[in-house]
């Protein structure tokens, strides 16, 4: 995971992205604390690119802490060269 603490979203690859970029990192699959968020889609715009995807609410744990019902983007599409330099 890349902490992108310029910005205030929270996103990770999913399993539907398979471009080089996207396979070269760890993709989400659906876990039993899946849940849709109102059926939003995501569209960000950096400077450096562009994710796309759809919004849903997961549990999401760093180590011993657990956030549920975290609101997420699961990125179907990830435009982010940066994202080149991170081997995850």
């Amino acid at each position: 995971m890349l902490f992108d603490t310029g910005s205030c979203e929270f996103w990770i690859p999913s399993k539907a992205c398979t471009t080089t970029r996207c396979l070269t990192h760890t993709r989400y699959t659906r876990s039993d604390t899946f849940f849709p968020y109102n059926f939003s889609k995501m569209s960000i715009q950096y400077l450096s690119g562009r994710v796309t995807g759809d919004m849903a609410l997961e549990s999401v744990a760093l180590g011993q802490l657990v956030v549920p019902k975290q609101v997420i983007g699961i990125a179907n599409e990830v435009e982010i060269p940066l994202l080149d330099v991170y081997i995850i």
